[in-house]
C-alpha cells in the first residue's frame, strides 16, 4: 500500500483531450483538494426479530471534488473553469493523484465530473479565490459509461 504523504505534493489533473488521446493538465493554482463524500449509500432493514437495525450496502453516492482556485496564475485553466461553468458544461475526467499522473507508483481516484459551482470570494486583505465543486457526471467512452475508479500508474 502507500506510505503517509504530505498533501502539498499531491496533484489535481483534468483530462482536456479525447478518449483515444487523453491530455492530462495539472491544476497547480489550487489549495485543499477534497473528496468529502466518498461513501456508500445504504438502506436500513427494519426486522422485528433483531434488537438493532442492520443496513444493506447500496451504490456509491454522487461524488464531488472540492478545492480553492486562485485566479491569476494560469490563464488557460481559468478560462476553462469560467467557460465550462458559464457557457458549456462538459463532463471531463478529473483525477486526485498522490504524484505525477505519468509517474510510476502514483495513485488516486479518477472521476468523470463537471463544474457544479465556483463561488467567488473577494474579502479585503485576502487572496481572491473560487471554491470550486466538481460533481460526478455521466460520460461515455465508446460503448462504456465511465465510473469513479482508483488508478495506480504502473
Amino acid at each position: 500500500m502507500e506510505t503517509p504523504l504530505l498533501g502539498d505534493f499531491c496533484k489535481l489533473y483534468c483530462d482536456t483531450g479525447s478518449s483515444s488521446t487523453p491530455v492530462w493538465t495539472e491544476w497547480g493554482e489550487i489549495d485543499g483538494v477534497d473528496c468529502p463524500d466518498l461513501k456508500r449509500n445504504s438502506t436500513e432493514v427494519k426486522v422485528r426479530l433483531l434488537n438493532a437495525t442492520p443496513s444493506l450496502p447500496g451504490k456509491i453516492g454522487a461524488l464531488t471534488f472540492t478545492f480553492a482556485y486562485y485566479p491569476g496564475f494560469d490563464d488557460t485553466n481559468y478560462r476553462l473553469l469560467l467557460t465550462e461553468f458559464l457557457d458549456t458544461p462538459t463532463v471531463r475526467k478529473w483525477s486526485m493523484m498522490t504524484g505525477g499522473i505519468t509517474t510510476s507508483g502514483s495513485c488516486g481516484i479518477v472521476i468523470p465530473s463537471y463544474i457544479e459551482g465556483i463561488p467567488y470570494h473577494q474579502k479585503a486583505g485576502e487572496v481572491v479565490s473560487h471554491d470550486v465543486t466538481l460533481k460526478y457526471g455521466l460520460k461515455k467512452e465508446g460503448t462504456s459509461w465511465l465510473e469513479p475508479e482508483w488508478s495506480t500508474i504502473s
